[in-house]
């Protein structure tokens, strides 16, 4: 089967705003569903931060009136959007997973927020994150046991979307946080290029390590929510003025030939646990001569632990002042003290040794489209055994490269695992189209013969 053959279901977000913009369904009819999701699941999962179904309706009413009005309407027109706790909301409070931040009111929207609002999102309210996003788990329970992790910052808009209360998030990313998240509960992720969509209003941990990314049901999902977020702004040093794709319409364009998928092998700390490595290699059997392998190894062993470093130096120096206030977790203030332990000269070279390490992984491109690896050890573990850090995802996203998470396997314990396809620095294009190749060949393929159900 090729790339032109390949069935591709529309994803769900999209057929909701197609039948929003053409009124066949009232932006208050699908908020009322989600609210209505809300309202039965809640109270056993704990995805959410904030939640008024009161405002959520009124968004929707203005939504139905401006459509009825003949008003120009947005790409993600009346679509409802979960949004991390992160992302300062004026009409909102935003806590940020932390008891001192608790009941805080910003005075504006983050750039994403108001990006999604400008496109005519309904914002549903804000997920519950982990503690000043990086600290204590949130208190989220996962939607298929109970008993497991979801995640760290994004978890709760994970698990939202995994119980069918929203059909898309915008979630902050801050060193790989949300590929387990979303490999965990069984959704997508895309996690664009560094500098493609301005951070400034997001809570702020380490300049090199944190990215804003979104969260959806399928990947054509996922570049029509992220495609109206792209953009620039001069307090993000990271953003320049650039001609952005329109990814929701670049990313149905099939590859003009089937991608070439390089399926990465490397040091101890890329090397998943058995289940996920079987599904692994029952995807790369399914791709047969699509995929090859890469060996990862030399300056990379230090990859994740160099990434790690970086951000508990950067951590030491954003969290000062709330862990001078003492009212944190006895793990995040660890993190801190170790982040105040590294040498300046450490710091440094390990954020130096970033630009060596993409110059080695760059090469892989000339062979590959995108590089297959796995999104986290295996299923969810017990909530009590949550990790601090993502060391799966963390070297990619100090790379600054472009990640794309698709539950694409099945674990023992019939939970979700997932895998990340990532893409040269710009190259998110190539990359959505990729991974929207794979999603059809892993839909066309029964149960019996994919990774998925293993």
């Amino acid at each position: 089967m090729d790339a032109e053959t390949a069935p591709h279901r529309r994803g769900p977000a999209a057929v909701l705003v197609a039948a929003l913009r053409e009124g066949a369904l009232d932006a208050a009819e699908l908020a009322g569903q989600c609210l209505e999701a809300v309202a039965a699941r809640e109270a056993a999962i704990g995805a959410w931060a904030f939640h008024d179904p009161g405002h959520v309706r009124r968004q929707a009413a203005i939504c139905d009136e401006l459509r009825r009005e003949g008003r120009p309407l947005g790409p993600l027109h009346g679509l409802p959007v979960a949004v991390e706790d992160v992302f300062d909301t004026a009409d909102m409070p935003t806590g940020d997973g932390s008891p001192l931040h608790e009941g805080r009111r910003p005075l504006e929207d983050a750039w994403a927020v108001r990006a999604l609002r400008a496109a005519g999102a309904v914002l549903l309210g804000k997920a519950a994150t982990a503690e000043l996003g990086c600290g204590l788990p949130p208190p989220t329970r996962h939607p298929l046991d109970a008993a497991r992790a979801v995640g760290m910052g994004p978890g709760g808009a994970a698990a939202a979307l995994a119980a069918g209360m929203a059909p898309a998030a915008l979630v902050a990313d801050c060193a790989g946080s949300v590929v387990p998240a979303a490999a965990w509960c069984g959704v997508h992720a895309y996690r664009p290029s560094r500098g493609w969509i301005p951070r400034p209003g997001m809570l702020r941990r380490s300049r090199l390590l944190d990215g804003v990314a979104v969260l959806a049901a399928a990947v054509e999902d996922l570049a029509l929510v992220a495609g109206p977020l792209l953009g620039d702004d001069p307090e993000d040093p990271d953003t320049r003025p650039l001609a952005r794709p329109a990814l929701a319409e670049e990313a149905l364009r099939p590859p003009p030939l089937p991608p070439r998928f390089g399926l990465v092998e490397g040091p101890e700390w890329m090397r998943p646990g058995p289940a996920a490595a079987e599904g692994l290699a029952a995807l790369a059997e399914m791709l047969g001569g699509e995929a090859g392998r890469i060996g990862l190894g030399g300056r990379f062993r230090e990859a994740a632990a160099q990434a790690r470093l970086v951000l508990e130096a950067d951590l030491a120096l954003r969290l000062e002042e709330e862990v001078g206030r003492g009212r944190v977790s006895p793990a995040l203030a660890e993190l801190v003290a170790r982040g105040r332990r590294h040498a300046a000269v450490d710091y440094l070279r390990a954020a130096g040794e970033a630009a060596a390490l993409y110059r080695i992984v760059r090469e892989a491109f000339d062979e590959y489209d995108v590089l297959v690896a796995p999104a986290a050890a295996g299923e969810a573990p017990p909530r009590q055994e949550q990790p601090l850090d993502a060391p799966f995802a963390a070297p990619w996203t100090l790379l600054g490269m472009p990640v794309v998470v698709l539950p694409a396997m099945t674990g023992p314990d019939g939970l979700p695992m997932g895998v990340q396809l990532i893409a040269p620095r710009g190259d998110d294009v190539r990359l959505l189209r990729a991974a929207r190749w794979l999603e059809g060949r892993l839909a066309a393929t029964t149960e019996e013969t994919t990774p998925c159900g293993t």
